[in-house]
């Protein structure tokens, strides 16, 4: 849990120090008043990137060399843990607990995060590299070997990837650690999406969606044949494109069909919904993983969404997560219905604490 966080020179925000609360914490502001700034800053610290771009230098404010940020939060074991951040345009110095350059995969188990952004409908209707980010990053959290076995074959991949761009005739010396990667994280991730569709599934009832889904797991090849066998039948095709045309780099989880019941595709609203039942249900496989609870972070939770719908998300996140950070335009929109939670008003980077 997430319990203080201080902020320098970070995009509008001067200088900021906000004390966070168990439960809902609300941040009320208008638009470019430095709310989605502050889950940024949160995401920063968790995963070591922006959500919003790669390069750094947007983030710094203007005028200023460097950003700076600290937080405490208190991990499951109650210790309370300190994790730092400083970045300038061309440096970039991590420190957790005062120890510096930690492991980034140590941050992410001890401070896990998810992020529901302001277009959570990528998620559904954006290219496959959505949805696969979206697998890895769960799978980071329940199988402990899921992220060495995916860096082996990246680098597999790569080496095979350099080795068509040169012509060369020995593909074979790196299809063997390609295969053997591939074939673990395919099981992983095929046993991963089953649970996925499940929950997801238990979600859109419970909150009487009336929507179907047909959802399945595609690996990046044939069903019908081994990957050896896939490599073999694509390499005419790989040399002269120069890249590795299968695989799981190529896998996805393919959704063939998403209507309401009547036959009318989804609206926004709806696939907003559907998005938070995916997330919802990927932390709830990390947590009976044995994984960290994350803490929550919702950009304009409203948005899109009648009232009956926002108070659905907002009972399932009460249910599921211990802390949440969510942005709203105004507390009106958020129908709390006796639910405690504290309030920050933001305006022009200048947070305060409602009374």
């Amino acid at each position: 849990m997430l319990t203080q966080l201080n902020i320098e020179k970070l995009r509008i925000i001067n200088q900021a120090e906000i004390t966070f609360q168990p439960g809902f914490n609300l941040i009320v502001g208008n638009n470019g008043a430095g709310k989605t700034s502050l889950l940024e800053a949160v995401y920063l610290l968790s995963r070591g990137r922006s959500f919003r771009h790669r390069e750094s230098g947007p983030l710094i404010q203007e005028n200023h060399d460097s950003f700076q940020l600290v937080s405490r939060f208190i991990h499951d074991n109650h210790q309370q843990h300190i994790l730092g951040m400083f970045r300038s345009r061309s440096d970039l110095v991590v420190k957790f607990d005062g120890k510096p350059a930690v492991k980034r995969s140590e941050i992410l188990s001890s401070f896990p995060v998810v992020l529901i952004g302001a277009e959570p409908q990528q998620l559904l209707v954006g290219g496959p590299e959505y949805r696969r980010n979206f697998i890895d990053n769960g799978m980071f959290h329940v199988e402990h070997n899921y992220l060495k076995v995916l860096q082996q074959y990246n680098r597999a991949l790569e080496q095979r990837n350099a080795s068509l761009k040169k012509g060369s005739s020995e593909l074979a010396i790196w299809n063997k650690p390609l295969q053997e990667a591939a074939h673990k994280i395919d099981a992983w991730r095929a046993n991963y999406s089953k649970k996925l569709v499940t929950l997801v599934q238990e979600y859109l009832d419970l909150w009487s969606l009336q929507l179907t889904i047909d959802i399945a797991y595609s690996r990046g090849w044939s069903r019908d044949k081994s990957f050896s066998q896939s490599l073999s039948d694509v390499i005419t095709t790989d040399r002269k494109q120069k890249f590795t045309s299968v695989g799981i780099h190529r896998a996805d989880l393919a959704i063939r069909s998403v209507r309401t019941k009547s036959g009318k595709r989804l609206s926004r609203g709806q696939l907003k919904m559907l998005a938070a039942a995916f997330h919802f249900s990927q932390t709830q496989i990390s947590i009976s993983s044995g994984a960290s609870v994350p803490v929550l972070l919702f950009d304009d939770l409203p948005a899109e969404l009648d009232e009956v719908n926002r108070s659905k998300l907002l009972d399932s996140i009460n249910d599921l997560y211990p802390q949440s950070l969510l942005t709203v335009l105004s507390q009106k929109d958020i129908p709390l219905d006796g639910k405690l939670a504290t309030v920050f008003h933001v305006e022009h980077g200048d947070f305060t604490l409602a009374e």
